[in-house]
Order: structure tokens, then C-alpha cells, then sequence
């Protein structure tokens, strides 16, 4: 089966013990998970892979914090400095940070933000992503997130008991991941 993954750092990893890894064994996959981005991004990347997507069987989605705020690209933002997340986009801990963006993150997230605004939107680009979509989507988060209109599975209970380097996951958390994937798969 061809899948595509398209999501944040709990999708983006594929060292042996990930359960994107896990399911190559069983499936030819194309992951465009990056870390550290925007559902904003999330739809943009699946907008610019549409037709790779839609040639596939399944999509894989995992959606992010809805707090996330988009930053263009050509914005200098310090996390992009990191060469694992060259394509980060901001959240709400980004205010605690040491860094000259803290203040622009205190002043966006005390003045600017509106968390009803911010989730709407969020609900909005799923809404989005499953119209443009022709293929079978599987819709996961490792937040809790609540969406009245589409099924998306939290994994948030596994990143607390299940905490690891792998997407967020130990070895444990990844093997959950797999075979939950793989029987959803099979419906």
C-alpha cells in the first residue's frame, strides 16, 4: 500500500525504531513531516503534493498544536537555526525562551492572540485538507484535540506514559502507534 505522511515532529522521524519505519516494512511510504510547523504549513504541504497524495492510498495526518502561528520562510526565526527544524514555525513556549523573540512572542500571545480565532482556523484548514483530498485520510495528534466534524485520534496520553526521542515516543509508544495505524489500515 502507498501512504503519504503529512505532519509535525510526532510524524517526522524515521530511524529504525519509529513507527513510520515500522510501517515500511509493510508499505512503501513518503513522509513530508517536518518539525515544529503550523497546521497552516501542514496544508500548504499538501496542497503543493497534491497530486503525489492523491495517487496514494492513504494519507496520514498529524495535525499539530492548534497554537501554532505560521512564519513565512524567509523570516529569520531562531529555531530554524536548529538543522532539524528548518521550517519552525512559532508556539506559545516560544515566549519563555532566551532569545530576542521572546518579546515578540510575550507581546503576540498577550496582545494579538485570540484562542477561539486560533481554533477555529485550525478546524477550518482540516476542513480544508479533507476537501481537496480524494484518497483515504487517517487524522492523528499528538494533542488533545477535539474536532466535531472528523475523527482525529490523540495520541497525547502516550506522549505523558510513553515519552521517548522518537517522534516524541519511546520504543513502546512507537510499537502503540504502528499497530493502531496498521489496523486502521485494514478498516
Amino acid at each position: 500500500m502507498n501512504i503519504v505522511i503529512v505532519g509535525d515532529s510526532f510524524s517526522s522521524d524515521n530511524c529504525k525504531d519509529s513507527w513510520v519505519c515500522l510501517l515500511e516494512k509493510n508499505h512503501t511510504i513518503t513522509n513530508l513531516s517536518q518539525r515544529g510547523i503550523s497546521e497552516y504549513r501542514i496544508y500548504n504541504i499538501i496542497k503543493q503534493n497534491l497530486l503525489l497524495i492523491n495517487q496514494s492510498d492513504i494519507l496520514l495526518v498529524w495535525h499539530t498544536n492548534p497554537d501554532r502561528i505560521y512564519i513565512p520562510d524567509d523570516v529569520d526565526y531562531p529555531s530554524r537555526l536548529i538543522p532539524s527544524h528548518p521550517f519552525c514555525d512559532m508556539v506559545a513556549s516560544d515566549a519563555l525562551s532566551d532569545t530576542d523573540w521572546n518579546k515578540i512572542a510575550q507581546i503576540y500571545y498577550k496582545n494579538f492572540y485570540n484562542k477561539d480565532m486560533q481554533e477555529d482556523m485550525f478546524k477550518l484548514l482540516i476542513e480544508k485538507i479533507h476537501q481537496i483530498i480524494t484518497t483515504k485520510v487517517l487524522d492523528f495528534s499528538g494533542f488533545e484535540i477535539y474536532n466535531d466534524q472528523f475523527f482525529i485520534k490523540s495520541f497525547s496520553d502516550l506522549r505523558f506514559n510513553h515519552s521517548g526521542n522518537i517522534n516524541h515516543l519511546n520504543l513502546l509508544g512507537n510499537l502503540y502507534v504502528f499497530n493502531y495505524i496498521e489496523q486502521r489500515i485494514k478498516e
